[in-house]
């Protein structure tokens, strides 16, 4: 099956410029020899730093490669992968970040699920980059897995938007669905539209990349603002229990839990396992005040933006 690859470049203003960067060199060597991926589109909404730069990078192993920049002034995140998707000519679409930087094998872990005729979506495994103290701890905390060793096809209901793929007809049928006065809560909705269209969703965990920590303090405490406002607006729109008693006991128990499993795993002492937790908590209760603003205050909350 032929495949198109879509990256987003909005990310790219909330990172490190040398990010993008490993991202391509990393895609570029996915892609030597794989003649089935006929085109990469780069997407963004007005600010392409950087963009102009991919072609030559992944066409190093692929000179045949079509590489497309796209420009789609005024659309987000979400938005932008839409109108990748709508562009794409393969017949699987498969979309990465400009912040995701994938392990070897990825691309072909990536779409070798969709062997089964029944499978529509496949979700890759996304970790954070762990080498810090304060990057080991919101790993604890994050929305993203502890990078586990597994390499096993599982079904699931839930899936980020950073590391996955699409029969291009399914990413047609059922686009990422904008949820208004959230910056991260599409891909929520649309795991439900597609739990409830029928559509089987399994993960690869063979599949990883990383994604970076947020880039120094002051962008931590915005992401986790955000993510207390976003957690809000998704459980009143009943795509989920994020802001509830359940939810927040939930978070709290992973946290707690994870601080104790994967210790060994993100390479914290026993000593510094507890502080980690600490930084964790403190992450999470920072969202707990951006899910009270959105309470208290939903029109200003809806302002926050990543």
């Amino acid at each position: 099956m032929t495949a198109s690859i879509v990256v987003e470049w909005d990310n790219a203003r909330l990172i490190a410029e040398s990010r993008p960067m490993r991202m391509l060199s990393a895609l570029a060597a996915e892609l030597a020899g794989v003649s089935d991926v006929i085109e990469v589109l780069l997407v963004h909404g007005g600010s392409e730093q950087g963009a102009e730069a991919a072609a030559p990078v992944l066409c190093r192993e692929r000179p045949d490669l079509e590489v497309i920049v796209v420009d789609a002034p005024g659309t987000g995140y979400y938005e932008l992968k839409n109108v990748g998707a709508g562009r794409a000519r393969g017949e699987l679409v498969v979309f990465l970040d400009c912040d995701i930087v994938p392990e070897p094998g990825w691309l072909r872990e990536i779409v070798r699920p969709f062997s089964d005729e029944s499978v529509g979506v496949v979700v890759g495994e996304t970790h954070v980059d762990a080498s810090t103290f304060w990057t080991r701890s919101l790993a604890l905390a994050w929305v993203f897995e502890v990078r586990t060793d597994s390499s096993e096809i599982v079904d699931v209901r839930e899936f980020l938007a950073n590391n996955l793929a699409f029969r291009t007809s399914v990413a047609l049928a059922h686009p990422f669905p904008i949820v208004e006065g959230t910056a991260r809560g599409s891909c929520v909705a649309l795991a439900k539209e597609l739990a409830d269209a029928g559509i089987a969703v399994v993960a690869n965990r063979a599949a990883k990349a990383a994604h970076p920590p947020p880039n120094g303090f002051m962008r931590a405490v915005e992401r986790a603002l955000v993510h207390g406002r976003d957690a809000v607006v998704l459980t009143d729109a009943g795509v989920g229990e994020f802001a509830t008693l359940r939810g927040a006991v939930s978070r709290i128990g992973r946290i707690l839990t994870s601080a104790i499993r994967d210790r060994q795993r993100l390479g914290l002492s026993t000593a510094a396992a507890p502080a980690a937790a600490l930084v964790a908590l403190g992450y999470y209760g920072v969202a707990v005040g951006g899910a009270l603003f959105a309470r208290l205050a939903p029109a200003q909350a809806r302002r926050l933006r990543l």
